[in-house]
């Protein structure tokens, strides 16, 4: 890691509290590492100008005021393109004002990332009790693993010289900073580029949930009434645009193209619908695309979108505990498989119907040993046990790696899902 310099660019909006604890919380950190900071500040307001001149003015860190018209992913296209014409910096770090790692964690990062990696890919909606880490060389299989988790802020980390140099930056605005793709237009950014480089290597580090920690003044996103839109229209308009490269191995493709399938569940569609996301105005203005990433029928999908909001909780709890209860009842014991919301999740509608399960279950054992008064085990602790039915509190993408494992051990048939929606 020595003689690595790294950028750390922080654009935000009206968020001063939430950036005063984030630099609370990563300062001295960076500062130990010789980084520095950006703040790139299309406030309404100036709370976040005076905070870094009163209280955060220091020699690493360093205020860009911008208009507050700019909408947050042509700041994204502005930073990287400054940043990466100072030549100064090996690698930038595009992060948000709300959240933030561990010091702990942060450590890890920073003395993992080597000149090699093109990319560092920071996985944190992973349900895993340690940090793991892979290399992937392969571009197609990077664009199979990665596009939906670079959609976070936060999630990224490039190389100036492989990702930001050389960018049509001309085109790529033409292209993705438009109202069908801006939402994901620093995704199609790093696609862009990556499919330039041949070689590519790209550091993938899972992090476990506790290492990240959201801001307590962390407000909901001003798109989230807009989510239908963008995780239809936008989300494949984006993969449309992308080179051919990419659309090659059409099972891939459609693999990426089918991710947010898990936001479009039938629980989650009851879920948008309880809380006035989603309503029938929406699924007739979206229906085409929502249908391409949905496996809720046509049919379903209008008449959940019919519903009243009370009609559509009471569906909700009724299909989520007949489920449950029907999967509890075949076993003598049941467990949970994970320890991040998705588990957590489960553990709560469990405790609302007063269906026992005996602890949380996780691939390796890390510090922690209990969460909500119920153990935490390691797998290899439990395998043997032919008396369990497993529920996966775990993301679909986590389910993925881990069951193989689990067929292998015999445990076909007594594994059980439930699409919980992480909210309401």
């Amino acid at each position: 890691m020595q003689g690595i310099k790294l950028a750390v660019a922080i654009p935000t909006y009206n968020s001063s509290e939430c950036l005063h604890e984030l630099l609370s919380n990563i300062y001295e950190t960076l500062d130990v590492y010789g980084y520095d900071i950006y703040i790139y500040d299309s406030s309404t307001n100036d709370q976040t100008e005076l905070l870094i001149g009163k209280e955060w003015k220091r020699d690493s860190i360093y205020y860009v005021r911008l208009d507050s018209s700019i909408a947050s992913n042509q700041k994204v296209y502005y930073l990287y393109r400054q940043l990466a014409g100072k030549k100064k910096y090996d690698y930038i770090w595009m992060t948000r004002d709300a959240h933030y790692f561990s010091r702990q964690f942060l450590e890890k990062l920073f003395r993992s990332i080597q000149p090699e990696y093109d990319v560092v890919l920071i996985d944190d909606n992973a349900d895993v009790s340690g940090t793991v880490s892979e290399i992937i060389s392969d571009r197609l299989e990077f664009f199979r693993v990665a596009t939906y988790k670079m959609t976070l802020y936060g999630s990224t980390i490039v190389k100036c010289d492989s990702i930001l140099g050389e960018v049509d930056w001309g085109g790529l605005t033409e292209r993705y900073l438009n109202s069908d793709c801006i939402n994901f237009s620093h995704v199609a950014l790093y696609l862009e580029q990556i499919k330039k480089r041949n070689p590519f290597c790209a550091l993938r580090l899972i992090v476990p949930a506790k290492e990240r920690i959201f801001s307590r003044f962390k407000k909901d996103s001003f798109w989230k009434s807009e989510v239908i839109r963008i995780w239809s229209q936008c989300w494949l308009c984006m993969l449309e645009n992308l080179p051919v490269f990419y659309r090659k191995d059409t099972e891939i493709f459609n693999q990426v193209a089918g991710l947010p399938s898990e936001r479009y569940s039938l629980y989650l569609l009851l879920s948008y619908r309880i809380n006035g996301t989603f309503d029938y105005e929406k699924f007739m203005a979206y229906k085409e695309w929502l249908l391409r990433v949905s496996n809720v029928t046509e049919d379903e999908m209008a008449r959940i979108a019919r519903m009243e909001p009370e009609e559509a909780q009471q569906c909700l709890n009724d299909k989520i505990y007949r489920e449950l209860s029907e999967f509890a009842g075949r076993f003598g014991t049941i467990v949970i498989y994970g320890a991040g919301r998705h588990a957590q999740r489960h553990a709560a509608y469990l405790d609302r119907f007063h269906i026992p399960y005996e602890c949380f279950v996780v691939s390796r054992a890390g510090n922690k040993t209990m969460l909500d008064h119920h153990k935490i085990k390691e797998y290899s602790d439990i395998k043997n046990r032919k008396d369990l039915g497993i529920i996966l509190g775990l993301g679909k993408a986590n389910q993925k790696e881990v069951m193989p494992q689990l067929l292998k051990d015999g445990f076909d048939g007594r594994t059980c899902y439930i699409d919980i929606p992480l909210e309401g």
